[in-house]
């Protein structure tokens, strides 16, 4: 989250070769269990449809990797609350950054 909002100056630094903050030169903390829904994640992120635009993970195969990992029933919902969630992000994520990069359009000259 914190990236997320300093992240222009960030890439602003490195661009200046400034130095950066010591919240992001230090390493992370992550759990077990949220290295298991990362690499979930990655995993997945590789069964979108091909097409037009980034579509979302369908739900078949996040249940046939839960399966597959033999999660226990009690947990397959929860596994699929949480990867539907981290997924909705990462297009909110990928569209705000297509948005960044389309030309600005300005308006024809009026006489």
């Amino acid at each position: 989250m914190r990236y997320e909002r300093d992240g222009f100056s960030i890439e602003s630094s490195i661009r200046k070769k400034r130095p950066l903050p010591q919240w992001y030169l230090e390493e992370p903390f992550i759990d077990s269990t949220d290295v298991f829904y990362l690499k979930s994640f990655y995993d997945l992120n590789t069964c979108r449809s091909a097409g037009m635009g980034l579509s979302p993970i369908p739900w078949d195969k996040i249940v046939h990797y839960a399966e597959f990992y033999q999660l226990d029933c009690d947990i397959v919902e929860a596994f699929i609350d949480i990867i539907r969630e981290m997924d909705g992000a990462y297009m909110e994520w990928q569209n705000e950054q297509a948005e960044r990069k389309k030309p600005k359009q300005t308006p024809p000259p009026t006489r």
